[in-house]
Formats: structure tokens, C-alpha cells, sequence
């Protein structure tokens, strides 16, 4: 929720904290890192935005993306009509296809 990304507290450094160790961890395997922040359906849209901004302004390279997809059919995206936090097929394809575009555009 907003709250978790928009103010200091607890949650969003220990996720800080998590974010920075796991970059680590995969740079010293040489591993290049991403994180992608997905909506779990279309209220949550921007809701980290700002907190991306920040996570890549500190690291000074964009390695933190918000799921952005303006086609996105959000009433096949969840699992049920109620909405649930996991993607359907249809979302995670989707999903599949943001993350190749970021990754793969020079």
C-alpha cells in the first residue's frame, strides 16, 4: 500500500535494506539486478513510483521499475473478479513482456 512507499517507517527501510543486500549479493556473483514493483490490480498503480525514483537515484542506475502496461487488460490480469495478489497467466505474460522491453532496451 502507499503508506509502505510514501513515509519513512519500518517496512519500507527493512525493504530497503533487503533491496541493497540481495543487489549486493548478485553484483558479487556478477550478476546484474532488477526490481519490478507490481501492481495486485489497477489501485495499485503508482503506488511506489516515488519510492522507485528513490531506490535508483540512491543507486545512481535504474535497476527499480514500476509495471507500467497502459493495454493491460486488468479484468484478465487477476485470478478471479475479485482480485487476488497474484497474477493470472494473462498477467504474468504481461508482466514477462514489461520486464524483456526494460531489460533487453539498451
Amino acid at each position: 500500500m502507499s503508506y509502505e512507499y510514501e513515509s519513512d517507517n519500518r517496512e519500507r527501510q527493512a525493504l530497503s535494506d533487503v533491496i541493497a543486500r540481495w543487489r549486493s549479493s548478485a553484483a558479487a556473483k556478477g550478476v546484474r539486478s532488477f526490481v519490478l514493483f507490481v501492481p495486485s490490480s489497477r489501485g495499485g498503480l503508482g503506488l511506489s513510483a516515488s519510492y522507485v525514483k528513490e531506490l535508483n537515484a540512491g543507486a545512481g542506475e535504474t535497476f527499480a521499475f514500476e509495471f507500467e502496461d497502459p493495454e493491460i487488460d486488468w479484468k484478465r490480469y487477476n485470478l478471479t473478479p475479485k482480485g487476488e495478489c497474484h497474477p493470472s497467466a494473462y498477467g504474468n505474460e504481461r508482466i514477462a513482456l514489461y520486464i524483456a522491453k526494460q531489460i533487453l532496451t539498451p
